[in-house]
């Protein structure tokens, strides 16, 4: 067994990130294995795929299983160890802190939200988020990191875990979410869910509509639909980079008029659909 150290380790960003900006790796722990305390110049997430690690973040302990989501600003402090009888596996994606702050902050100030107080360990997460982040982050790590096509998978990426941690967060006084909010937004993260749209999500709230929308807007500062337009046009971008037709990727992400699907695909992606599949699509 690898022994612990309590030296710590700080790792340059200049000679961990490519000419992009970012770094993604797929990397297995042997049970036992330990990565020793350290912390970065840049930000980190990794999507725990398979076993189970250990974690001791910022002096505190937490175990991570598959589906797990784990988020490090510039300059926290972590050890990772494999305390399973199996191996476990994750992708690491390594991304400028400027780069990742600025994302991070002009959704922050959508969410309202302040930076620092993002969700920075979301576990589980649900199974088809899950299967999404797996996804991207396992044809990354097949791809020229220096193509367009790389580029433009990478970005889809980070800003669902953005997503992901801003939409986990707490509000500006410091009020957790009801029970209740959050699993109905972790629930409307289901394309079965989000194509159905706000009726859906009042279902899945089991409150009033004006009571979702009020309590909704309290905590994020944005409406019910806006979020749910997030979601589908996020789908949207991801079908068309899968080299899918416009109008089915419009289906697929549950938009019925193709007129308003390209005016709020081009206002969000500053491109056509079509010419966002043109570009990027497979």
């Amino acid at each position: 067994m690898q022994q612990r150290t309590e030296e710590k380790i700080r790792l340059s960003a200049e000679n961990r990130l490519n000419s992009g900006g970012y770094r993604i790796q797929r990397r297995v722990f042997s049970p036992g294995e330990v990565y020793p305390l350290h912390r970065h110049e840049f930000c980190e997430f990794f999507l725990v795929a398979e076993g189970e690690l250990k974690q001791t973040f910022n002096g505190s302990s937490a175990t991570l299983p598959a589906g797990s989501l784990q988020f490090c600003f510039a300059d926290d402090e972590h050890l990772l160890e494999c305390s399973g009888s199996s191996p476990a596996c994750i992708f690491n994606v390594h991304v400028g802190n400027l780069r990742f702050r600025k994302d991070l902050a002009a959704l922050s100030d959508h969410w309202r939200i302040p930076i620092e107080d993002c969700t920075q360990r979301i576990s589980p997460l649900p199974d088809e988020i899950f299967h999404s982040l797996l996804y991207k982050s396992e044809r990354l790590c097949r791809m020229d990191n220096s193509s367009a096509m790389a580029m433009v998978l990478f970005r889809l990426l980070t800003e669902e875990v953005l997503f992901l941690l801003a939409a986990r967060t707490s509000d500006l006084d410091g009020t957790l979410p009801p029970e209740w909010l959050l699993n109905a937004c972790q629930e409307m993260q289901k394309a079965e869910n989000f194509t159905a749209g706000l009726s859906r999500m009042v279902e899945l709230s089991g409150k009033s509509q004006e009571h979702l929308c009020r309590t909704f807007r309290n905590h994020y500062g944005m409406t019910p639909r806006e979020f749910i337009l997030e979601l589908k046009l996020m789908e949207a971008a991801r079908q068309l980079t899968a080299g899918v037709p416009v109008v089915d990727a419009a289906t697929a992400a549950g938009f019925q008029n193709l007129s308003y699907f390209r005016k709020t695909f081009q206002a969000r992606f500053a491109m056509l659909p079509l010419q966002y599949r043109k570009k990027f699509g497979i």
